[in-house]
């Protein structure tokens, strides 16, 4: 039923997707970067950002506020060590309800098959909780736990998903 209609395109980021990376940061998006920047200090910014991830992938949607009915709706940072995955994700100011629930589905059934993924851990905070366990309901997360005080901004809850590397190990 989430994709009756269309499905999220997953892909690498380009050179084309930067004016969409600075309409997001001029709506108040990217929390983490300083105000009051101009195209190129925000390039600039986003670049180091980014040469900090092991892969950085945007994900595509269904969205109004684009032309095309379609566009950019979350960056995903990817910190990997080979086996184990650790995405967070920057939504864009634009993105609906509807639009996470949609990308966080149809990513984590994207790792889940995908081979070079031995195991993917999402750790999130109380307020995006609710996106995740909804996620649950449609087979693509497992529910690992809460961790009390695991964060200075309050506790930390835990959910997993197996990639495919997992279980060519168990096969061994």
């Amino acid at each position: 039923m989430l994709f009756r209609k269309s499905k999220p395109l997953i892909r690498p980021v380009t050179d084309n997707d930067l004016w969409v990376f600075y309409a997001n940061y001029d709506k108040g998006g990217f929390d983490d970067a300083p105000r009051g920047l101009d195209k190129t200090q925000f390039y600039n910014w986003l670049v180091a950002k980014l040469e900090k991830n092991t892969a950085t992938i945007v994900v595509e949607d269904a969205n109004r506020m684009f032309k095309d009915k379609r566009g950019l709706v979350c960056v995903l940072n990817i910190q990997s060590d080979g086996y184990k995955v650790d995405p967070t994700v920057d939504w864009f100011k634009w993105a609906t309800k509807v639009n996470m629930l949609r990308c966080v589905v149809r990513y984590f059934g994207w790792i889940r098959f995908h081979k070079d993924v031995g195991v993917c851990v999402i750790t999130c905070l109380i307020d995006s909780v609710n996106l995740y366990q909804h996620a649950r309901k449609y087979g693509v997360l497992n529910y690992v736990g809460r961790i009390p005080g695991g964060s200075p901004k309050g506790d930390l809850f835990c959910f997993s998903i197996m990639g495919k590397l997992n279980f060519k190990k168990e096969s061994d």
